[in-house]
């Protein structure tokens, strides 16, 4: 059975079994259910708000170091940021290299990589030990994924049940809970559909962060991981990649 490595107050990580080889080496100092983790604001880009940025996070955790820290965005989206960035993602990254060295920051990654930044983030002194992407049963993001095996990085997934859909591609009702297939394999497990994907995801080396501030949403997730799925039940997920890219929200 898998375990989550550390439950925050709305979500939690799972990390699968057999993580890859940039992620086992890392040692949380803290205990081994829990772990720090904090990000750094697209607007506080640039090698010294990045550090300044870091330092906020130690106060207002009350801490002096943090298990993992991320690069929020490499850049600030429309309407994202108050200020212009001091500098650029590399210009941030240094920082975390720098953080990592001191021992600060014992894993440090950044969210949301295409391909030709995840080739430029691989040439820097410290590759990602984490890189942080949306995927779901509709968007799996297998480039970025295949590359993160293969260097070693822990690929971690957000909006893993389908939120993008919804509040960022004109979906009313989230495609993930309403597809026939996803729901006939949680009807022959008795289990929810969200169960079922985060049972899919954490098989197939993606650590997962599902979030909810519902008490019950939050148990739920939490056990979806004492069930097996059928290798046939799997690749069906598996070919539900790209389903949506050619329907609209209105089919």
């Amino acid at each position: 059975m898998y375990q989550p490595r550390w439950r925050l107050d709305t979500g939690f990580l799972i990390l699968p079994r057999h993580t890859s080889g940039a992620t086992t080496k890392m040692r949380w100092r803290s205990s081994a259910a829990h772990a720090s983790t904090s990000k750094i604001h697209p607007e506080d880009l640039g090698y010294t708000s990045t550090l300044s940025a870091f330092k906020v996070s130690l106060q207002r955790l009350k801490t002096d170091y943090l298990d993992v820290m991320l690069l929020h965005k490499p850049w600030c989206w429309p309407g994202a940021c108050s200020r212009q960035p001091e500098g650029t993602w590399k210009d941030g990254w240094r920082a975390l290299e720098e953080l990592h060295g001191l021992g600060q920051a014992l894993a440090i990654g950044i969210c949301d990589v295409d391909m030709d930044l995840l080739e430029e983030l691989l040439q820097q002194r410290q590759k990602p030990h984490i890189i942080q992407n949306w995927m779901d049963p509709f968007h799996q993001d297998k480039l970025v994924r295949r590359k993160c095996q293969e260097e070693g990085i822990q690929y971690q997934a957000y909006s893993t049940l389908g939120a993008q859909w919804v509040y960022f591609k004109g979906y009313e009702v989230n495609p993930v809970f309403s597809n026939l297939v996803l729901q006939e394999i949680a009807q022959f497990h008795n289990r929810t559909v969200a169960q079922v994907v985060l049972n899919w995801a954490v098989h197939r080396g993606i650590s997962i962060i599902p979030a909810s501030k519902d008490p019950t949403r939050q148990r739920s997730n939490f056990h979806s991981f004492d069930f097996t799925l059928a290798q046939e039940q799997m690749d069906a997920i598996d070919a539900l990649d790209g389903a949506l890219d050619k329907k609209g929200p209105e089919l």
